[in-house]
């Protein structure tokens, strides 16, 4: 009798190959758990980069000594050249013999004159042209030279109508919910409205033991810290950039927020923090490495806060006017 072992052959063949499809497809679905994994803390490791190094983005200084040292625009030159040469001719026109003899004397001298005429009204349309533009440019200089003044001598209205310019100090969706200004007596006060705490994610990450990423509860200290990270970042955005447009040895940044009150089962907006900044030490900051918190320390600071229940009131360094410019 002889015995078949075909099926037992090609089982014993399709055993080894059905084993290494299934390590590459494990393979693959491992790579693909890094990939979504390196992903999701990537993104998270971003935002929370963002909204505590606001100040990392700086502007550009404006040069007020510079601006005032401007020259007035020169005027335009004025070509008079043709209607002069006419000028001439007809001043030094004498009828000859032929012209005389045919009678054409009085033809050429009017010929001359409204060659004259023509040319005359020609510059004058030039001229205007010219003038038009070299207008508009002395103008804006004699308003951008007023403004210097005004700035350099510390002008209250002068240095509040430069900083509402500035579109960087707008950028409200960036730093807080509102951010306003007062110029009072040459003393420069900001004051913003600073997000709520939802601004800062109130989750982490975690590895489970298949290595798959999950989220789970931040601890409310780290939460608390990284809000006054932003916090601090965001006023010392606001003073960096506000040095940058004015001329000023000091200013003032308070913000105001939601925070716990005794005798309130409710957060009430109050104000939580204020600096007085000085220039020096904010122009020397190398910001794109500078911890905001840190920083702080170098600058006379009101702040209450707690790790676990964050900010609470305080008295602001200066009185937050009841009205302010947006």
């Amino acid at each position: 009798m002889v015995w078949n072992d075909t099926m037992g052959s090609v089982g014993r063949t399709q055993g080894p190959a059905a084993r290494e499809s299934e390590r590459k497809e494990k393979d693959q679905q491992r790579r693909a758990m890094e990939r979504s994994n390196a992903k999701d803390l990537n993104e998270l490791d971003s935002y929370i980069r963002h909204i505590t190094g606001l100040h990392h983005e700086t502007i550009k200084v404006i040069d007020w000594q510079a601006l005032a040292a401007k020259p007035a625009p020169l005027a335009p030159e004025m070509d008079l050249t043709n209607s002069e040469n006419v000028r001439r001719q007809l001043a030094q026109h004498e009828a000859g013999f032929v012209e005389w003899l045919m009678g054409r004397g009085k033809q050429t001298r009017a010929a001359l004159e409204r060659a004259l005429d023509l040319a005359r009204s020609r510059q004058h349309r030039e001229i205007l042209a010219k003038l038009a533009p070299y207008h508009s440019l002395v103008q804006a200089w004699e308003t951008e030279q007023a403004v210097c003044h005004g700035v350099m001598t510390g002008d209250d209205g002068a240095m509040l109508s430069v900083i509402k310019s500035q579109q960087t100090l707008t950028k409200i969706h960036k730093l807080g919910r509102g951010l306003g200004f007062s110029v009072q007596g040459g003393v420069v006060h900001a004051v913003l409205s600073l997000h709520k705490t939802n601004i800062v994610p109130d989750f982490q990450f975690k590895y489970m033991p298949s290595g798959k990423l999950t989220e789970v509860k931040m601890p409310r200290e780290k939460t608390m810290k990284l809000y006054r990270a932003y916090a601090s970042s965001a006023v010392l955005k606001v003073a960096s950039d506000l040095f940058r447009v004015i001329p000023r040895e000091s200013v003032i940044v308070s913000c105001v927020a939601p925070c716990h009150v005794a005798d309130s089962d409710y957060d009430e907006e109050w104000p939580v923090l204020s600096v007085r900044f000085n220039r020096r030490d904010v122009m020397a900051l190398p910001m794109d490495r500078t911890d905001p918190v840190q920083a702080m320390r170098l600058f006379n600071v009101a702040e209450a806060f707690h790790p676990i229940h964050g900010f609470g009131r305080i008295a602001p360094i200066l009185d937050i006017p009841v009205r302010m410019a947006i």
